[in-house]
C-alpha cells in the first residue's frame, strides 16, 4: 500500500502544517473505492466512473473542510466523527460484500510496471504529485501562505490571508487526493470492499510527524516525510 500512502501523505503533510489533521483518509479511500466498484460493477462506463469518483473524494472531503473551517469545529474531532461516518456508507452501499470484477485494462493498471521502468503504474501519480507538493509549499505564494496559517493563525488573517478559505481547500485537496489512491488501491488489489485501507491513517499521520512536520503546525517539508514513509514501508516488511 505504499503508492496509496505516500499519494494521501501529501494533503496530510499541508494539513498539518496548518494545524489541521484529517482521520478519515482512510475511510475517504474506503468509500471512494467503494463507489467506483459499484459504478463498475453497473457497467457505468469508466471515465464517467472516474469522475463521480472523484467528486465524491471531493464532496466528502468539503464535507471536513466546512465543518473545520466554516463551523469552526476542531479537525481532530470532525475528522474522528467523518471517519465512521465515510466507512459506515461504504457499508450501507455495498455491505460486507466485494466487487472484484473489473476490466483487463484496469488490472493491468494496478499490477503492470511503466513499459522499460521498474517502476508500476500505480506509482506514476504519486511521481508527479510529489514534485508539484513541494515546489507549491516551499516555492510559491500558496506555500508561504499554508506556512504563514501554521505559524500564527492570527496574525495571518490579519495580514489578509484568508485562513479559513486556504483550510477549506486543503481538505477538499485532501478527499481528491483519497480518491485517486482508491482507484489505485482498486486497480492494485483488484477489488472494492468498505473495509479498503483499514488502519491505513495511522501509518500515514506518523511518517508526517516522524518526516519533521511539527505537531504544532508552521514547519514541515515534503522530502522527509517521504524518507520517513519509506522507513515504515521496510520496517513493515521486515517486521511483518
Amino acid at each position: 500500500g505504499i503508492s496509496e500512502k505516500a499519494l494521501i501523505v501529501l494533503p496530510m503533510i499541508l494539513l498539518i502544517i496548518v494545524r489541521e489533521i484529517d482521520l478519515s483518509v482512510a475511510a475517504m479511500l474506503a468509500l471512494c473505492s467503494v463507489t467506483l466498484g459499484v459504478l463498475l460493477r453497473a457497467e457505468v462506463a469508466m471515465p464517467i466512473a472516474i469522475i463521480i469518483v472523484f467528486a465524491v473524494g471531493a464532496l466528502a472531503g468539503a464535507i471536513n473542510g466546512a465543518l473545520v473551517a466554516k463551523v469552526g469545529l476542531p479537525s481532530l474531532v470532525v475528522t474522528l466523527g467523518t471517519m465512521a461516518l465515510f466507512r459506515g456508507i461504504g457499508y450501507i452501499i455495498l455491505g460486507s460484500d466485494s466487487v472484484n470484477q473489473f476490466s483487463d485494462s484496469f488490472i493491468d493498471f494496478g499490477n503492470e510496471l511503466v513499459p522499460g521502468t521498474p517502476i508500476p503504474w500505480t506509482f506514476v501519480p504519486f511521481l508527479v504529485l510529489a514534485p508539484l507538493f513541494a515546489i507549491v509549499l516551499q516555492y510559491t505564494p500558496t506555500g508561504r501562505r499554508i506556512y504563514a496559517i501554521g505559524g500564527n493563525p492570527d496574525s495571518a488573517l490579519y495580514s489578509g490571508i484568508k485562513t479559513k478559505r486556504t483550510v477549506f481547500n486543503l481538505f477538499v485537496l485532501s478527499g481528491v487526493v483519497c480518491a485517486l489512491s482508491a482507484i489505485i488501491f482498486t486497480a492494485r488489489l483488484s477489488n472494492a470492499r468498505a473495509n479498503n485501507a483499514f488502519g491505513f491513517e495511522l501509518d500515514i499521520i506518523t511518517a508526517t510527524f516522524l518526516g519533521g512536520v511539527s505537531a504544532f503546525g508552521g514547519r514541515g517539508k515534503v522530502t522527509g516525510v517521504l524518507w520517513a514513509l519509506v522507513l515504515l514501508a521496510v520496517l513493515r516488511n521486515v517486521l511483518g
